[in-house]
């Protein structure tokens, strides 16, 4: 495991689900209150696919649409990050207990162990 990239993706995708989280409860609330319009952006609350499905029950126009795919795409790549950390494997340097590098010259040439 490579606990950095599982770390960074982790909280990467938290914090861009909390803040859509937040927006899809508040939004739906605002919704709720206007009963006329059929706006359904409570897909947000979803982690990495609510962006995209929100595009099509929320009814956004312009940039909040681009707003829901930059969303949607780094959720995607935070959640890719955090499951690569956690997949992958770090090989470990490890001591084990010889002395440093010998070098020696023979005539001309030079030979070394490390």
């Amino acid at each position: 495991m490579i606990t950095q990239a599982a770390l960074a993706g982790g909280i990467v995708l938290g914090s861009l689900w909390m803040i859509s989280l937040a927006a899809g409860i508040g939004l739906q609330d605002e919704e709720n209150k206007h009963t006329t319009n059929k706006a359904y952006p409570w897909p947000l609350v979803f982690p990495v696919a609510g962006p995209f499905i929100a595009i099509g029950t929320a009814d956004p126009e312009g940039p909040a649409i681009s707003v829901l795919v930059l969303d949607g795409i780094l959720q995607s790549a935070a959640l890719i990050t955090f499951i690569a950390g956690l997949a992958a494997s770090r090989d470990v340097l490890v001591w084990n207990g010889q002395q440093g590098a010998t070098v020696k010259f023979d005539g001309l040439g030079l030979s070394g162990t490390f």
